[in-house]
């Protein structure tokens, strides 16, 4: 099958969206498809990198940026968002210049995957894939009273973005293009307008690299915890703090590291010292993957209580060390945690106390029952080896390929029917 496959976030070496990209251009080739990724001219130095090392046969790039006085817009967090919409606008244009569309079978938006933010592919006249798409979860209300003020706006502020995109006319027209929709949660479909729905389908879109499985599991006999990610309130990191407290109190030994910044940092800092822990966390910053991994097999437990992540990239690179995963019943690690390689804490508590003194417990499960240890670990590794790239990539093209003819990718008239199995897909020849 040829594909067009649209990555403005695809870098090599690299976590979140960025890997996403990547991999999936890497495993669509090596599963025999001929791929063009449409990407950002600014991630060239690196790609070029990495495939010098390793170049599947049929798959290209293709880089484009916006002109060098319209940079500026991606200045501050807000000025991305708004710079990936142009650059959505000039890719298409210049796609349909330099490109017969008519030589790809099926156009794929992947990244960014956000349910936001539109793509113009669909108007190409070929069969449209999107997603999968993520942003529609929110954070249940009584963990977001635990915020800071601003906080707390900047999610009242994405909740209006949210709704406000629903009436967005091209985000609108992408997804009446779109012959199918993949969405990361129940919650992101939900959050899309309801005549859409049915077209939509439950996958997440992330994997881990075969190189990253460890060959044996190491559990450290002291309680060393870990977490990792960019420093948000909505990751939920002081709830992490909160719940070290308590196992401090009855293991002087335990540590926490925090890999990662942000922009709630100071304020985590602060929390740590009120709460009389600083002495046992160290604050790792940023680090490499190879360092990443490093400190991923050392560490006992990855502590990830985000409120809202669609998926949870984080979880898989922990299962790949062996490391168990505790985390909330909410979002893409709902999905990812199996209950044999970590613990899920139910979200739905009366009160924020009952949420951190859950995770209090399940550290201290893992910190004082070695052989509950040791048995979560070795799960955790065996579920990371189903959770490969090639495992994300057929979860899509599955069900597309059972319906891909030599002659045509066939597209209903009356588009994707709601359905869980392939069955459902009936895919029509769009173009002559």
């Amino acid at each position: 099958m040829k594909i067009l496959l649209s990555a403005y976030a695809c870098e090599p070496w690299k976590g979140s969206e960025p890997g996403v990209g990547w991999h999936w251009a890497l495993e669509l080739a090596r599963q025999g498809h001929e791929v063009t990724v449409l990407t950002r001219a600014n991630n060239r130095e690196p790609i070029e990198v990495a495939l010098k090392s390793h170049v599947p046969k049929g798959l290209q790039f293709f880089y484009y940026d916006l002109p060098r006085w319209a940079m500026w817009w991606k200045k501050g967090a807000r000025g991305v968002h708004l710079y990936y919409q142009l650059w959505q606008i000039g890719s298409y244009l210049k796609i349909r210049r330099v490109f017969d569309t008519n030589s790809f079978d099926v156009v794929h938006h992947l990244t960014f995957g956000g349910i936001r933010q539109a793509s113009f592919l669909g108007r190409i006249g070929i069969p449209l894939i999107v997603g999968p798409l993520g942003g529609g979860d929110y954070a249940p209300a009584k963990l977001m009273k635990t915020f800071p003020v601003s906080g707390r706006l900047s999610e009242a502020v994405r909740y209006i973005w949210n709704k406000l995109s629903r009436l967005d006319p091209t985000f609108r027209q992408m997804l009446r293009r779109a012959d199918v929709i993949y969405c990361k949660t129940l919650q992101t479909k939900h959050a899309l307008p309801s005549r859409y729905q049915a077209k939509c389908i439950i996958a997440l879109e992330i994997g881990v690299d075969a190189s990253w499985i460890a060959k044996n599991i190491l559990v450290p006999l002291t309680p060393d915890f870990l977490s990792v990610g960019r420093l948000l309130y909505l990751k939920g990191t002081h709830l992490t703090l909160d719940a070290f407290a308590g196992v401090l109190n009855q293991r002087k030994d335990a540590t926490l590291t925090i890999v990662g910044a942000g922009p709630a940092e100071q304020w985590l800092k602060a929390r740590a010292e009120r709460l009389g822990i600083a002495h046992a966390v160290t604050w790792r910053g940023w680090m490499s993957q190879d360092e990443l991994r490093k400190v991923y097999h050392e560490s006992l437990a990855l502590i990830f209580p985000t409120l809202r992540d669609s998926s949870g990239n984080v979880a898989l690179e922990a299962f790949s060390a062996g490391t168990p995963v505790i985390c909330l019943d909410l979002g893409g690690p709902a999905a990812l945690v199996p209950a044999s390689a970590g613990f899920k804490i139910d979200s739905a508590k009366a009160d924020v106390k009952s949420v951190v003194a859950d995770l209090t417990k399940a550290m201290l499960t893992l910190s004082n029952n070695h052989d509950c240890a040791v048995q979560m670990s070795e799960h955790a590794l065996q579920y990371a080896k189903k959770k490969d790239w090639v495992s994300a990539v057929n979860g899509v093209y599955q069900p597309i390929l059972e319906q891909f003819s030599t002659t045509a990718l066939k597209v209903s008239e009356t588009r994707i029917p709601s359905r869980q199995t392939p069955e459902g897909c009936d895919y029509r020849k769009k173009r002559k």
